[in-house]
């Protein structure tokens, strides 16, 4: 299971992980009223690649060369495996959160909103007339969700420092457990000369 953080400044954030990880995805798909959307604004990343995924070619050069993809839709294959992930708009579940980073390989950030409202306003416009207890375990959810995301450490320099050396430890402790060849063998056939 990957780690998640918060932010309350988006853009910020995005040029903090362009700074840690080569294939960063900006999830700025939006599910609240179109009124009330906040909006991710490239022009405040300073990173020379910054990619929009409405475009295919664009997706394609992304993948190639690593940067910033802005995703319009629900994470799924056609942006692939990234490193790490920006929720621009908070999911109102804790399945919603770990659905929308299952193609995440190291972090996903989710921007904490100014206000919940909006959220509310969503599930309630969405089952006004549906059974009340619908209404209700959709509320409860986003209770929960707004709980989680209370709990969790905020995307810093340092917390991003903390990470990359414990997923360097792992992977050291991890590769320590294969024996090494000695110096003399000979490489496999099926290696490179």
């Amino acid at each position: 299971m990957i780690p998640f953080s918060t932010t309350t400044r988006a853009e910020t954030a995005a040029n903090r992980l362009l700074d840690h990880f080569r294939h960063v995805l900006v999830q700025a798909y939006y599910d609240n009223n179109d009124a009330q959307r906040i909006r991710f604004r490239a022009d405040l990343v300073t990173h020379p690649r910054v990619y929009f995924g409405k475009v295919p070619s664009q997706i394609r050069q992304w993948r190639k060369t690593g940067g910033l993809l802005i995703s319009w839709r629900r994470v799924d294959a056609k942006e692939g495996p990234h490193d790490a992930l920006l929720f621009m708009e908070c999911p109102k579940s804790i399945e919603g959160m770990y659905k929308g980073a299952h193609l995440t390989r190291h972090l996903a950030v989710i921007y904490v909103p100014p206000t919940w409202r909006v959220h509310e306003d969503t599930i309630i416009g969405r089952h006004k007339n549906a059974h009340p207890s619908k209404f209700q375990r959709q509320m409860k959810r986003l209770e929960i969700v707004r709980d989680y995301v209370k709990s969790l450490p905020v995307l810093t320099q340092i917390y991003l420092a903390r990470q990359q050396r414990a997923r360097a430890a792992q992977a050291q402790s991890s590769s320590s457990f294969s024996p090494s060849p000695p110096a003399d063998a000979a490489p496999p056939a099926y290696t490179p000369r």
